[in-house]
């Protein structure tokens, strides 16, 4: 072997070991890159796991004394009554409630059965009263009367809490449309009665959320065929008034009377179509609560 040849063995070995040196690098870099990453990922999972509980934990703690916080407002708020649109005096005012409720209820009421009293409102001369009762027997008669009122302007309701009052409005507002729907509905306990159905408060909040998403879909869909129509390049048709078919203008007016009617009922079909495919199977008493927002819909 001359020295040539052992040069060139020689170089055909390095290059061998050099491969076979980055073969096993790279391989052994795989590796570490594989295991970094896998715990990289186990960590991420179990700090997201981690975040999760806490989270939860916590939403659960602030349920849990908002719950209370509503209870204990529910328990101060047990004996009180609110008296809407008075003119209240300046001094006395037990005594001023005590004459009011007297004369407007034709119940007896004494001093040792109001605990407190004040006035609240921004009208000068109009205002509204806080009365705290020492009895609940009495608080109760009190609103049980509160039908006299009617056609004085002044109204006697209980004191709620800041979520009563919301839960009160969104039961008055669907009772309203059901009454102008012509349907047997009332207040009871909470909730609403609509010809002999009950619907919880979350239940009408549900139905007012499903209206507003039903009515942003036919928005939607109202605001693309628009659209399409807009864009679309228009189609001009050459009319033969000399043809056998077209004899005179009265027959040219019939033919693109004839083209936008089609266009119309074209447009109409595609409509619908979209909206059946997008509105969502209802069960009856799906039914029956979207029934509560057709007077909504017959105002519109």
């Amino acid at each position: 072997m001359n020295e040539e040849q052992f040069e060139t063995l020689t170089r055909r070995i390095e290059e061998s070991n050099r491969k076979v040196i980055e073969e096993a690098n790279s391989k052994q870099t795989k590796v570490i890159r594989d295991y970094i990453q896998q715990e990289i990922s186990e960590v991420k999972e179990d700090f997201e796991k981690a975040i999760t509980q806490s989270e939860n934990k916590l939403q659960a703690k602030y349920e849990e004394l908002n719950k209370k916080h509503t209870q204990l407002q529910k328990q101060l708020k047990k004996n009180n009554i609110v008296i809407w649109g008075v003119q209240p005096p300046k001094e006395n005012l037990p005594e001023f409630i005590i004459n009011k409720l007297k004369t407007l209820l034709q119940i007896n009421i004494t001093v040792s059965e109001i605990d407190n009293a004040f006035t609240f409102g921004q009208e000068e001369n109009r205002k509204h009263i806080l009365v705290k009762s020492t009895s609940f027997l009495k608080k109760k008669e009190i609103l049980a009367n509160g039908k006299k009122l009617k056609g004085t302007g002044i109204s006697i309701s209980e004191d709620l809490t800041k979520e009563e009052r919301e839960e009160s409005k969104i039961l008055r507002k669907h009772l309203k449309e059901a009454k102008e729907k012509s349907l047997n509905a009332f207040i009871r306990n909470n909730q609403l009665i609509v010809n002999g159905q009950t619907f919880t408060v979350s239940e009408l909040l549900d139905s007012d959320e499903n209206e507003i998403e039903k009515e942003q879909e036919e928005e939607e869909v109202d605001n693309r065929i628009t659209n399409s129509s807009a864009s679309a390049t228009p189609t001009i048709r050459t009319v033969p008034f000399f043809s056998e078919e077209v004899e005179n203008t009265e027959d040219v007016d019939e033919v693109f009377t004839k083209e936008r009617v089609i266009k119309k009922s074209t447009k109409d079909k595609e409509k619908k179509q979209d909206k059946e495919k997008k509105e969502p199977r209802t069960s009856a008493r799906s039914a029956a609560l979207c029934n509560l927002s057709l007077a909504r819909n017959n105002r519109v």
